[in-house]
């Protein structure tokens, strides 16, 4: 399931550009990149060009753009960021138009919990009767190791006589 959004192709496209453009001026060629950074030669082909189709998932498009900028010394954080982040969110509030802003308050009061489930939400996920179970078992646990050290010193030792005769 490697759906590209038409923005995300956008985005690799300009990023590839962006890291051809930086190997060549550090006098790389593709095979040398492929080697260092043990990512194949196609991959890297349809990374440079933004040849989506010849690219696998988006986390492992991720992990190779990221090993590429390691190899050449680029800041692969902000690249990455900038392909998550494809489609820019508005500044301000003017950016919204008034439809926008009631369409995203109806659907934000149709998702969000209320107060009380945000705070009910916060509680653990460990049933009050669970903690009883795991500290019986502790206990258990510490009583099986006590008598099992109690009965390896009280159980005869084989003397030398013994272990001369068998």
């Amino acid at each position: 399931m490697k759906n590209y959004s038409p923005a995300q192709v956008a985005k690799l496209e300009e990023i590839g550009t962006y890291l051809r453009q930086q190997r060549e001026q550090q006098s790389f060629s593709l095979d040398e990149l492929a080697q260092a950074t043990y990512v194949s030669l196609t991959i890297l082909e349809a990374l440079e060009t933004g040849a989506t189709d010849r690219l696998p998932e988006l986390v492992y498009v991720r992990g190779f753009i990221r090993r590429y900028c390691d190899q050449l010394g680029l800041d692969s954080k902000s690249l990455l960021e900038s392909l998550t982040k494809t489609t820019p969110l508005p500044t301000e509030i003017s950016d919204i138009s008034e439809g926008e802003a009631q369409a995203f308050s109806e659907k934000s009061a149709l998702t969000s919990p209320a107060p009380s489930a945000k705070i009910s939400q916060k509680v653990s996920s460990i049933p009050k009767w669970g903690w009883g179970l795991i500290i019986i078992a502790l206990l258990g646990l510490i009583g099986v190791s006590g008598l099992w050290v109690s009965f390896r010193r009280s159980a005869p030792q084989p003397q030398e006589e013994d272990v001369n005769n068998l």
